[in-house]
């Protein structure tokens, strides 16, 4: 894993929910980051997806637009 960032995303329940965007170092995608945090982060802190960060918001700055993240976040994970 290269970086990872989580954004709330609203719901209906709770208020606000974790989502996890994440950039992996490599293709080899198939570590099971939920499963992983399942023992060091308290249920409500673990996220409630994980998504891959998309290459178009990797502007070639060193940072990313935090607002741009959290708006492709809630358009994603529209049910």
């Amino acid at each position: 894993m290269q970086q990872a960032f989580v954004v709330p995303v609203e719901d209906k329940e709770f208020g606000h929910r974790p989502v996890a965007v994440v950039e992996y170092a490599s293709q080899a995608g198939d570590v099971n980051l939920a499963e992983w945090v399942r023992d060091k982060l308290a249920r409500f802190q673990q996220p409630v997806r994980w998504l891959t960060l998309p290459s178009e918001l990797k502007n070639g700055g060193i940072k990313i637009s935090r607002r741009a993240l959290q708006q492709w976040v809630c358009e994603n994970c529209k049910n």
